[in-house]
Formats: structure tokens, sequence, C-alpha cells
């Protein structure tokens, strides 16, 4: 069941992020207008949620994504200009 929780918090995620895209598209707004919104701000709240999951279902998992050796080897963080 932890996975199937993960599974809908990153659905959530993506969903809300395209919604945000399609919204943008369409309506053509200002970014004022897309953070004033308040389902758009949700997918940084649901970031916290994720990564607080995997921090307590996945716990192996989760150490080795705060280890920044981890994150740089597999060029997710660089420190190139």
């Amino acid at each position: 069941k932890p996975l199937r929780f993960i599974l809908l918090l990153c659905l959530f995620i993506l969903g809300e992020n395209f919604l945000r895209l399609v919204w943008v598209l369409y309506t053509n707004r200002e970014f004022a207008a897309i953070v004033g919104n308040f389902p758009f701000r949700l997918d940084s709240l649901m970031v916290g949620v994720l990564l607080a999951a995997i921090k307590i279902f996945y716990n192996s998992l989760y150490i080795k994504m705060k280890n920044i050796y981890y994150m740089a080897k597999h060029n997710i963080v660089s420190d190139k200009n």
C-alpha cells in the first residue's frame, strides 16, 4: 500500500503541473494569476508529503537521495556552471 500512495502522489504532482501548463497555454495569464489560484500551489506541498512518505516507507532510498555524493554521481546536482 505505501507504493500505491507514493504513485498517487506522483500522479497528483504531474497532473497538477500538466493542468498548470494547460491553464497558461489557453488563458495566456501572467505568473501571478497562476500563483494566486490555490489549487495550483499544492504541488510544492505534495512534494514534501512525497519525500516524507519515502523517508517513512523506503528509508534506504531516502538516505541515498539525501546523500549529496549520490546525487552528484547520478548527475542530479552538478557543480558545473
